[in-house]
């Protein structure tokens, strides 16, 4: 069998990191796949770029014109969802060159940034398999849509956000993907949580197909738990502190990840001796500094996986705020690393934190609930060597990267065997 997996970055990026664990994991089992990418930073010679065209001068314009328009959408229209638009206007994708490669199934993954656009999907003749790391597929240009419902109801003109105006982007979009995949059959849907099936079920583009939950992979024999005091004396920092981690991509910027939900919490955890906690914070420059009401400690963007397990380990809880969120890679590397993890119980989180038993869920967007959490994992030594050994376990038992690559390689048997 030989797979393509299809992404448009192979290591930089949430979804790009997470596509490139199921193409490593389908190899480790014995499955042939190769990926192939847009922009590739790995030195993997099974990572392919798309060639011709699509590497050059429109290569490069296709991102900056659809990274303009997002600017635009936001700044010049005030449209009301500030998180991530793609308009997949161009395309980058290589039709010629997948048919020279002869896959037996397609796995699709992150496709904007000026990789694919909609139509690029009907030109694959052979089986698809697209894993969802987000809203995008069943949306407008929207990546995560907060509150709004048009991706169930459909893209009208009189159920815009409030305030909205002028050209709708979004439902032109729509109305592209709608037209472009009305007649495709090959297709199979994976999503990572439970949450986004629920969403892609509900959806008018992709109520009517096959969609499969499994979750994304961690190779468990690389994020595990190393010693609390080796990992701090690697990263300099104090051996006698409790410290709380925050971490993601734009952890500070992006208003989806909640930095504001976790600085209001911060300020109402009670500890007796709030000078024994302190803050890891990866994933931002330190613009926030001095918002914190603990001594910081800024890691920057952090994308070497050696690094990532020493700061999981060097932490004692690892705290996600996020407001809509599909299987966080930071829960779970944290977990692998035996970490326990107090989030929201919403999106694809509970999937991962079992409430009290590994980690600590708390009410959506109460930093109140959220607080009593932090203290809740923080403040019994016995309480939290339970939390962390249940949290490796869970990821042993569900998130292991050969179990989940066997799910894959059982669904794209599945496929071609009724594809006969």
């Amino acid at each position: 069998m030989k797979v393509l997996n299809v992404c448009t970055n192979d290591i930089k990026g949430g979804a790009a990191r997470a596509a490139y664990r199921i193409h490593s994991g389908l190899k480790k089992i014995g499955v042939g796949s190769i990926m192939f990418v847009k922009n590739k930073a790995s030195f993997d010679s099974s990572v392919i770029t798309c060639s011709g065209y699509g590497r050059g001068l429109l290569g490069k314009i296709s991102f900056y014109v659809d990274a303009i328009a997002y600017f635009y959408l936001m700044r010049i229209k005030n449209i009301k969802n500030p998180v991530l638009h793609s308009i997949a206007l161009f395309s980058n994708f290589n039709k010629k060159q997948v048919e020279r490669i002869n896959p037996d199934i397609v796995n699709l993954h992150w496709i904007c940034a000026g990789f694919m656009k909609p139509r690029d999907l009907i030109k694959i003749k052979k089986p698809i398999v697209w894993t969802l790391h987000d809203m995008w597929a069943f949306c407008g240009a929207e990546h995560y849509v907060g509150k709004c419902e048009r991706y169930i109801n459909g893209y009208l003109p009189n159920n815009r956000a409030e305030g909205e105006s002028s050209f709708d982007f979004n439902r032109w979009i729509w109305n592209k993907k709608k037209r472009a995949w009305k007649d495709l059959d090959n297709i199979s849907i994976i999503t990572p949580s439970n949450w986004l099936a629920e969403c892609a079920r509900k959806s008018i583009l992709f109520r009517n197909y096959r969609i499969n939950v499994i979750p994304n992979g961690i190779d468990i024999e690389i994020f595990k738990p190393i010693n609390k005091k080796t990992a701090r004396e690697k990263l300099g920092l104090p051996l006698d502190k409790k410290f709380i981690l925050f971490g993601a991509m734009s952890a500070t910027s992006d208003p989806r990840k909640g930095f504001e939900y976790l600085e209001k919490a911060l300020k109402l955890i009670d500890f007796k001796k709030k000078d024994d906690v302190e803050i890891i914070v990866f994933g931002s420059n330190g613009s926030t500094e001095g918002m914190l009401p603990f001594p910081t400690h800024y890691l920057g963007n952090v994308n070497d996986d050696d690094l990532l397990v020493i700061i999981y380990s060097a932490a004692d809880v690892m705290v996600i705020p996020s407001l809509e969120d599909n299987l966080p890679n930071t829960i779970m590397e944290s977990i692998s690393c035996g970490t326990p993890c107090v989030g929201f119980n919403l999106g694809g989180i509970p999937d991962m934190i079992d409430h009290k038993l590994n980690g600590y869920l708390a009410k959506p967007l109460d930093s109140n609930d959220l607080a009593r959490g932090i203290e809740w994992v923080l403040e019994d030594k016995l309480r939290w060597e339970n939390l962390s050994k249940n949290a490796r376990k869970k990821v042993e038992e569900n998130f292991s990267i050969k179990i989940v690559a066997k799910k894959y390689e059982d669904l794209y048997k599945n496929i071609l065997e009724n594809k006969k």
